[in-house]
């Protein structure tokens, strides 16, 4: 039997991309910390929600994200 918790996340995540305008190619690499939550429900069911903060010129200030997850176990092949 799985017990329903909450789980506090931490993620970095990057991004570069190269943007092309009528008047010059720039790169941009934008860098983000997020702190969150998830919940687990139970039978595979996930629920979550973070705060991404930006952490250089690049990047937006901060933003919200939220996910919600389903997991299905498949049986052994053998």
């Amino acid at each position: 039997m799985q017990m329903e918790h909450i789980d506090l996340i931490l993620e970095f995540s990057g991004l570069h991309e190269k943007v092309e305008t009528k008047d010059a190619n720039e790169n941009t690499t934008e860098f983000y910390l997020s702190p969150g939550i998830k919940y687990d429900f139970g039978h595979g069911f996930e629920a979550g929600v973070a705060v991404p903060v930006g952490l250089n010129d690049d990047s937006a200030d901060w933003g919200v994200m939220a996910r919600i997850n389903k997991t299905f176990e498949v049986g052994s092949p053998f």
